[in-house]
């Protein structure tokens, strides 16, 4: 609507000048065919002028001090009067009123089930072959693995596997080792990854079988596996048997289990003597990947089958009683994160004889006493697989284990020649085992206890008689740790594993969709673990990286306290540290860490054995290390000072928060310094101190970086506030206006014709402007000056006698790179003149001149020292100085109005 007016304004006035063209007959002569073109010309110029003219943007008016609280309505500000937006935003969040956080992602679907279950697993595998449809032999390669796995790969020159009644079946007749055999497709190395298999063992047992993970697709196992053979249960790597003191049933129906470290594996048994899943070897022996789940023989063997083959898609660890790597020099706890990163309790360790201490990553007896030190800890578990890397210098250097007091325990160290395990009954030493064992630094000595069976093991091997030793006296004692009658020996990475009562996780829970039960929306997941052992229920997600992210989720059982006996929260590294926090009505909310993965792995909850729960709202999500939020560019709306920036931040540990300013004279920014090039400013500071910023600049936009170094917190942006004013002079102060009414009874004359303002040249921070006066009578000239072309902000008025040449007088302490407007009119006394033409001219940025002209032709800028005046004064004139700036209003008194067309004035 204003554009059109102006238009309309603008097409009137070429009109009333081709009319008055058309009346001069008195001044000059003009033809009849002049006239008639001159009619032509203005008329034509008054339809095309406003199609050429430049939009007008509305400017907001600013007021001090401008703030912004709010950015919940996004980015696409236009117009500083809409205080919720802004011009752009990076990784950031700005939805919550008052607020700017950086942003966080659920990456969670279906997190409150208000529908179904849908992309949550409670026993999703990545192989599940239960063997349901019957082939014959030479039929069953190629076969789909059911209900899922892929083709299965099979090599049986003989034909003699079969899949019947449900089972795998092997008959005799095989060729060679791998033949008959089976695989599945290959799976990434990953530690927890777990194969879990129903073997029935061979009868007679004199021919090999073996299960777990292969290396490829034919031959041995060559990663990790269970092998059966002669009525023991070995640990089989890299194609190598490994002896490991159990023993198996010929023909009897084991349950069997291997989970994969980073490097090497887990074994583990139940079924017959192994009433409950125990752990029979660990190994740090290979780390090969991928790996190939197999079934197959090393000789050809008697009949035996195999059932229920799966690789559970979640991932699985076993939890240590004890893990020490001695890593914190002088620590008197065992440490709280197990050799593959599980989560363990940390107990204290005890000086029962002479005195320890830990340094350099290793444990070390500072002082004997009575020639030997023994440093203990109490898992409260007699039955043990124990271990730690022993370092020899001299003497004797192993392990301690069920210790009852000084007089009474069992220690199992090298000497140098041999390995041997001692028992001490009321001070007095027995031998129980004594075999040779090579001496290598860093190996690793282990025991096994089950009962008042020992096993002893160095370097991997078998220590002595295959049955073990018979101690009867210590089955009982629960305390373990290290032993050595030498303060030169060293001992590292000390691990104590329960040998029963792991929870494995080869059986199911249940999850169900449940109305009644629920924390928040339609409904909750209710899930019931097996008796049997703990159950997982995930949801499997590649989140891309490896960051820490927020895990979380509210629970409920019965009303009473929900603890981590009910459930944990659980990652892909297994079981997730969670703090419960209750919220009421019997519902707890379970939070803690989770570390991303860059590969598909499981995340949600570990439900104990045997307990129902109910679980509502998941939550996994975490914040990018840094973000951004671009204010839109503001106007101040003219000349001032820009004043103290004052910002609210919240920056909680491990987070940052800064604010940079930039400003230019021009509206888009377009010449102003990048953010980066900006100095931080702080809250409370005056923003014209910074590199990027000057009172001069009449356009400002501020950029908002908040970081976050854990991923886990951020920080919070939640006010701006910046105070500025109108004025930077030296006069900042301005006086009263000039009254713009006559007073009166006011006789005085002034000339009718008004004054010409044709040229103005200017520099930095001043113009010269060169006119000729109006008509006399007069005695003084007001100039008004403004950088906006129709708010008149500042004045001035000098004496002047009536002169019949050009004028000029200069006006100081401008602004820099800012467009002004200017016009002038004579005074008498009381009485004013009308107002000149009104001119507008830029100051420039350094020392250069500019000169306008009446005609809007610009002369481009130049160095003073070379420009020649373009029209001097016809007298002298005595440029006064510059003592006031007075806002100036047009006045209200009536004055011949003339309009001027480029040169002429009619």
């Amino acid at each position: 609507m204003f554009l059109k007016k102006r238009e309309s304004k603008i097409s009137g006035l070429i009109k009333d000048i081709a009319r008055a063209v058309m009346s001069w007959k008195k001044s000059i002569y003009l033809s009849a065919k002049t006239r008639r073109f001159c009619l032509t010309f203005f008329s034509c110029l008054s339809l095309l002028l406003p199609q050429i003219l430049m939009p007008v943007t509305l400017v907001y008016a600013a007021s001090s001090p401008w703030t912004q609280s709010d950015w919940s309505g996004g980015s696409g500000q236009t117009n500083w009067s809409d205080t919720t937006k802004y011009s752009s935003s990076s990784n950031v969040k700005t939805s919550v009123a008052n607020q700017v956080t950086l942003s966080s992602t659920e990456k969670f679907s279906n997190t409150g089930f208000e529908s179904d279950l849908t992309g949550w697993d409670s026993g999703a595998y990545v192989v599940n072959d239960q063997f349901t449809t019957d082939r014959s032999g030479g039929a069953v390669n190629g076969s789909a693995a059911e209900p899922t796995g892929g083709n299965r790969v099979v090599v049986d020159t003989n034909n003699v596997l079969s899949i019947t009644g449900g089972v795998l079946s092997f008959a005799t007749g095989g060729l060679a080792a791998g033949d008959p055999g089976l695989w599945y497709s290959a799976i990434t190395r990953d530690q927890g990854l777990t194969i879990i298999g129903s073997v029935t063992t061979p009868n007679p047992a004199t021919n090999p079988m073996v299960f777990g993970f292969d290396s490829n697709q034919a031959g041995n196992i060559g990663s990790n596996g269970i092998q059966f053979t002669g009525g023991n249960i070995q640990a089989y790597e890299g194609a190598s048997a490994k002896a490991i003191a159990s023993s198996y049933t010929a023909g009897t129906t084991y349950q069997t289990a291997i989970t994969l470290r980073s490097t090497g594996a887990y074994y583990f048994i139940k079924g017959g003597a192994y009433t409950n899943w125990t752990l029979i070897w660990s190994s740090a022996l290979q780390s090969n990947t991928p790996v190939y789940p197999a079934v197959n023989v090393r000789v050809n063997p008697n009949i035996f089958s195999v059932d229920n083959m799966r690789v559970p898609f979640a991932f699985w660890l076993p939890t240590p009683l004890a893990f020490d790597s001695f890593a914190s020099a002088g620590a008197s706890s065992s440490e709280t994160t197990g050799p593959d990163s599980q989560t363990t309790s940390s107990l204290s360790w005890t000086d029962q004889i002479g005195t320890w201490s830990a340094s350099g990553g290793t444990a070390a007896a500072t002082a004997l006493t009575g020639g030997i030190a023994a440093r203990t800890l109490n898992p409260s578990t007699a039955n043990v697989l124990i271990d730690t890397a022993v370092t020899r210098s001299l003497g004797n250097a192993g392990l301690v284990f069920r210790y009852q007091d000084s007089s009474n325990y069992l220690i199992a160290y090298h000497d140098g020649t041999n390995v041997k395990v001692d028992k001490v009954v009321a001070g007095v030493t027995t031998n129980v085992i004594s075999g040779t064992g090579t001496y290598s630094a860093g190996a690793t000595l282990r025991i096994i206890t089950d009962g008042t069976l020992i096993n002893l093991f160095y370097n991997g091997s078998r220590i002595g008689a295959s049955t073990g030793a018979t101690v009867t006296d210590f089955s009982t004692a629960t305390i373990h740790g290290l032993y050595t009658t030498n303060t030169g020996n060293t001992f590292d990475n000390f691990t104590v594993w329960p040998r029963s009562g792991i929870s494995v996780p080869d059986t199911d829970l249940t999850a169900t969709r449940d109305t009644n039960t629920k924390q928040s929306g339609l409904a909750s997941a209710k899930l019931v673990a097996p008796s049997g052992n703990d159950a997982n229920f995930t949801q499997s997600l590649n989140l891309g990286d490896t960051n820490s992210y927020n895990l979380s989720t509210y629970a409920y059982t019965d009303g009473s306290a929900v603890t981590s006996s009910d459930l944990s929260l659980y990652s892909a590294t297994g079981v997730v540290a969670t703090t419960f926090t209750s919220v009421g009505s019997g519902w707890y909310l379970l939070s803690g860490t989770a570390t991303g993965a860059i590969t598909s792995k499981p995340y949600g909850v570990q439900v104990k054995a045997g307990k129902t729960v109910y679980i509502d709202n998941f939550s996994l999500t975490n914040y990018p290390s840094s973000g951004t939020l671009t204010s839109s560019i503001f106007d101040r709306g003219g000349l001032g000072r820009w004043g103290t920036l004052t910002f609210s931040a919240t920056t909680p540990s491990n987070t940052g928060l800064s604010l940079k300013i930039r400003g230019s004279n021009n509206t888009d920014l377009s010449d102003a310094p990048d953010f980066s090039a900006c100095s931080t400013i702080s809250s409370g500071s005056d923003i014209s101190d910074n590199s990027c910023m000057s009172d001069d600049y009449r356009y400002l936009q501020y950029q908002i970086t908040e970081t976050s170094a854990t991923n886990l917190v951020t920080p919070t942006f939640t006010n701006f506030s910046l105070a500025f004013d109108f004025i930077d002079s030296p006069n900042p102060v301005l006086p009263p206006a000039i009254s713009t009414t006559e007073a009166p009874g006011c006789s005085a004359a002034v000339g009718l014709r008004s004054p010409d303002l044709f040229e103005i040249r200017t520099q930095k921070n001043s113009a010269t402007l060169y006119f000729a006066p109006g008509s006399a009578p007069y005695s003084s000239i007001y100039i008004a000056y403004s950088n906006l072309p129709d708010v008149w902000k500042y004045g001035v008025e000098y004496p002047q006698d009536f002169s019949s040449g050009v004028l000029n007088y200069t006006i100081n302490f401008l602004q820099p790179r800012i467009k002004y407007y200017f016009k002038i009119r004579s005074g008498n006394g009381c009485a004013v003149g009308g107002w000149s033409n009104t001119m507008s001219a830029r100051t420039s940025s350094m020392d250069v001149r500019g000169v306008y002209f009446r005609n809007n032709l610009i002369q481009p800028q130049i160095p003073a020292r070379l420009l020649t005046p373009f029209l001097p004064p016809i007298n002298p004139v005595v440029t006064p100085v510059l003592t006031q700036n007075q806002p100036i209003t047009t006045p209200s008194i009536k004055t011949k109005t003339k309009t001027c067309f480029l040169w002429w004035c009619f």
